[in-house]
């Protein structure tokens, strides 16, 4: 299955060791900061963050899903966190992905060469986007999240 690289990834180092459970903090830092409901799953690793949409009526769809890693080295914490777009964005974009693919395959099939560019440019123009469209707003919405974090945890 083809990847759409629209992954984001940050470290953020807490000063002093936890060994606390952190579900519950990250839940209410990042609802405080960004007014965005999360639900948080620890794991062997440390922790998943998805968003809840149906408490949040009017959110955008590019709250990205979030992976934890946590991890301590001399006194401090460390979290590793990955960022990506919710199952739904995905399989959307593998479907619009798969019909501009269809769309430019059909183009050069039956349109006659001349006319050809307009649709195959039409194609390029709606991938650059829906690409840049998914990928600057998972960045931008896993940034919030990330300095609710560190305004939580410093």
């Amino acid at each position: 299955m083809m990847k759409l690289g629209v992954s984001v990834s940050a470290e953020h180092t807490i000063r002093c060791p936890l060994d606390e459970d952190l579900s519950s903090r990250l839940v209410r830092a990042i609802h405080r900061h960004t007014h965005w409901t999360y639900a948080c799953t620890r794991t062997e690793a440390g922790y998943i963050l998805k968003p809840i949409y149906r408490r949040m009526p009017f959110s955008h769809s590019f709250m990205p899903e979030i992976t934890i890693v946590e991890s301590h080295v001399e006194g401090k914490t460390i979290l590793q966190m990955q960022g990506r777009p919710v199952d739904f964005v995905r399989a959307f974009m593998y479907i619009w992905f798969g019909g501009l693919l269809m769309m430019g395959i059909l183009d050069l099939a039956v349109i006659p060469w001349p006319d050809k560019v307009a649709p195959l440019a039409v194609c390029a123009v709606l991938g650059v986007f829906g690409y840049l469209l998914c990928k600057l707003s998972t960045k931008s919405g896993f940034q919030r999240v990330l300095k609710a974090i560190q305004r939580e945890l410093p």
